[in-house]
């Protein structure tokens, strides 16, 4: 009975050991881990592994170390970015709060060379979604 004791103890041992170490991890990072805001509107992976972040004060690219982050001075044509595109020519595009978009090509952000007939279309409203679908130029 004893001998059986033991087998049932070990056993157990064996199975539920493996589960303590099944705790999910996350990371909550704020402006004082690099961030330009702790508001964050949307996030997106580009085909490099790093992680871009919408914020109302520019976006930052994070590359699992450190932030970078990107305003109106590095080419946004917005600094309240709400949301992350990528075309099929791997573009990443990004939407503005004022109806403007930008573009990250080569390592740079662009604005969009006809930024001001979108604004003109808009007619004092934004956009409030876009996509880049198979094949559209924008």
């Amino acid at each position: 009975m004893a001998r059986l004791l033991v087998h049932v103890a070990f056993l157990c041992w064996c199975l539920l050991t493996p589960l303590l170490g099944q705790n999910p991890v996350s990371v909550h990072y704020t402006v004082d881990d690099g961030l330009p805001s702790n508001e964050v509107y949307d996030a997106y992976e580009d085909a490099e592994g790093n992680i871009w972040f919408a914020t109302d004060h520019g976006v930052s690219r994070f590359d699992g170390y450190t932030f970078q982050n990107y305003d109106r001075e590095d080419g946004l044509a917005c600094n309240t970015i709400f949301e992350f595109a990528e075309d099929s020519d791997g573009r990443v595009w990004m939407r503005g709060f004022d109806g403007s978009l930008s573009y990250l090509q080569n390592g740079k952000i662009h604005p969009y060379w006809h930024n001001d007939l979108l604004k003109a279309q808009l007619k004092g409203g934004f956009l409030s979604k876009f996509e880049c679908g198979a094949g559209y130029r924008l």
